[in-house]
């Protein structure tokens, strides 16, 4: 009953990062070429170090990269999906308050480590998520940089972009962000497992 309420049927497991981001899609990654995909699962249960969400499966650590580093983080958190769909409703919760916070902050906001919001915006991916563009403190970060995360099912996806060209406005990267995370989560509904 409780999947009725959060939609899709729970994921059981996880593509490959290359299955999860094939070439094609790595084309739309602004200011980079010959970007090619690492990375692998991590399974909670061969894990040494336990995790603080004891509802953690395991989680998918992708990077894109070219000859001058990584360009794009994707991580894609699985969750229980053998409890009725109780893991889910809590992540989706906990993303709307998330969402709903920053629609209550009208203003430029410290995102940690010094860091200032320059934007934001929700994201078309998944149940509910948003995306936000950081500006780098010179110091610890130098680069401005965007994230976004979304909820779809039993799965948290965070994606992190670093902004390497200064023309870029902001929107375009916060689009960017949209963009590529509606992609994502197409490549999850088409390459992973469902329970």
């Amino acid at each position: 009953v409780m999947w009725n309420t959060v939609g899709d049927r729970p994921y059981a497991d996880l593509p490959s990062c290359r299955r999860l981001m094939p070439s094609d899609m790595l084309a739309g990654v602004p200011g980079a070429d010959r970007l090619h995909v690492n990375g692998e699962y991590y399974d909670v249960e061969e894990e040494t170090t336990p995790l603080e969400d004891e509802e953690v499966l395991g989680y998918l650590n992708c990077r894109v990269e070219d000859g001058d580093g990584v360009r794009v983080y994707v991580d894609v958190g699985l969750f229980e999906y053998e409890d009725d769909g109780e893991a889910a409703e809590k992540l989706r919760r906990e993303a709307e308050e998330d969402l709903e916070d920053r629609r209550a902050e009208n203003h430029p906001e410290e995102g940690g480590e010094g860091l200032v919001v320059l934007a934001w915006r929700p994201v078309s991916a998944g149940d509910v998520g948003h995306a936000v563009l950081y500006e780098g403190d010179g110091h610890l970060v130098e680069e401005s940089f965007g994230v976004a995360t979304f909820v779809t099912a039993n799965l948290v996806v965070s994606l992190s972009y670093v902004v390497e060209d200064p023309d870029l406005r902001d929107e375009e990267v916060l689009g960017f962000l949209d963009d590529f995370a509606g992609q994502v989560e197409r490549q999850l509904s088409r390459e992973a497992e469902r329970a």
